[in-house]
């Protein structure tokens, strides 16, 4: 016997969350006619172009911090691979020319028959 409902298509978990209207409309009047739109059933696409046009300020402020941002990706990534060690470079160089400490054992020579 089988005891799982199955899930209807179309129900979905209530997402909404406290909003306080008076504080969003208080910061910016366009809000209210935005949130009219929204209540009354024009899409929130249409809504924000409705209220909340883009300057040609702000898509060439936009294109120029993603232009910085693509900049500073390729400089990142040069750095790192400035760090890895080159060709033909063991990955132990950096260790190698770090100054290493005396160690008791090793910093007495014993004399040798060839000395």
């Amino acid at each position: 016997m089988d005891n799982t409902q199955p899930t209807p298509v179309g129900d979905a978990p209530d997402v909404s969350m406290p909003v306080e209207l008076r504080r969003l409309i208080g910061k910016d009047p366009r809000a209210a006619h935005f949130v009219v739109d929204i209540l009354s059933g024009v899409s929130a696409d249409e809504a924000v172009g409705r209220h909340f046009p883009r300057s040609d300020d702000a898509d060439s402020a936009i294109g120029e911090a993603e232009r910085r941002g693509y900049m500073r990706g390729l400089n990142e990534a040069a750095n790192a691979r400035m760090e890895e060690p080159a060709m033909y470079e063991s990955p132990d160089a950096l260790l190698d020319a770090a100054p290493q400490p005396q160690s008791a054992f090793l910093s007495r020579s014993r004399k040798s028959v060839w000395d």
